[in-house]
C-alpha cells in the first residue's frame, strides 16, 4: 500500500462533520461510543479524534500512533508559548517521544493523564463530551482524543503555543515554527520496534 492509497482513502472530517451544539454523534470506528457536542469551539479535538480513529483502521498504518494539532489554549496557559504538551497513556511511547525531542533539541513536557480528569467530559446523554470545560482543558482535549485511540499506543501533542515564534532565538526564525517536526524526524529515522 502506498501514501496514495491511504490519502485517497482519508475521509474529509472538516466538510463532513456536523457540529451542531446539542448533537450527539455516534463515534464511528470506536464501536459504541457516542460524543455529546456542547462547544463549537472543539472542532480540531473532533477532526483529531477522528484522525486517529482513522489510523487505527488502516493496516499499513499499524503500531504506535503520534497526533499533533493546535488544540488547546489551555496549553498556553500551562506551559506559555516555549514549551509543548506531551500526552500519553503508554509510557513506553511518551518516553520514547520526549526522548526524540530532547535529542531533536524541541522543549516538549509530558502532562498528565489521570482517570480523575475522565469525570471532567463525561456527559449527561452520551459517552463523551467534546469539551472538559475551563479547568484542565489542555488534559481533557487531549484525553477526549485518545478515547479513539482505544489500547493503540498513541501520543498527542498539543503545539498551540509552540506553532508560533514572536521573536528570534539563536535556534529559530521569527514565525511559524514546525515544532515538533523535528522530533517525528527523529522518531521516524531512528525508529526501532
Amino acid at each position: 500500500m502506498t501514501i496514495d492509497d491511504i490519502k485517497d482513502q482519508i475521509p474529509d472530517y472538516a466538510k463532513d462533520l456536523k457540529l451542531n451544539l446539542g448533537s450527539v454523534l455516534s463515534a464511528q470506528g470506536a464501536p459504541g461510543l457516542t460524543e455529546h457536542q456542547i462547544w463549537s469551539i472543539a472542532v480540531a479535538s473532533a477532526i483529531a479524534s477522528r484522525n486517529v480513529r482513522f489510523a487505527r483502521q488502516i493496516e499499513a498504518l499499524a503500531g504506535d500512533k503520534i497526533d499533533a494539532a493546535t488544540l488547546t489554549g489551555a496549553v498556553l496557559v500551562a506551559l506559555g508559548a516555549i514549551t509543548t504538551g506531551v500526552f500519553g497513556w503508554n509510557k513506553d511511547w511518551v518516553n520514547r517521544v520526549l526522548a526524540a525531542a530532547n535529542v531533536a533539541g524541541e522543549k516538549m513536557w509530558q502532562l498528565p493523564v489521570d482517570e480523575d480528569y475522565r469525570d471532567l467530559y463525561k456527559s449527561s446523554i452520551a459517552d463523551l463530551a467534546n469539551t472538559g470545560g475551563r479547568y484542565g482543558g489542555a488534559i481533557t482535549g487531549a484525553m477526549f482524543i485518545g478515547e479513539f485511540a482505544g489500547d493503540t499506543p498513541w501520543v498527542h501533542l498539543d503545539i498551540a503555543g509552540t506553532r508560533w515564534a514572536n521573536d528570534e532565538k539563536p535556534y529559530r526564525a521569527k514565525g511559524p515554527t514546525g515544532h515538533g517536526v523535528r522530533t517525528l524526524v527523529h522518531l521516524l529515522t531512528d525508529f526501532v520496534p
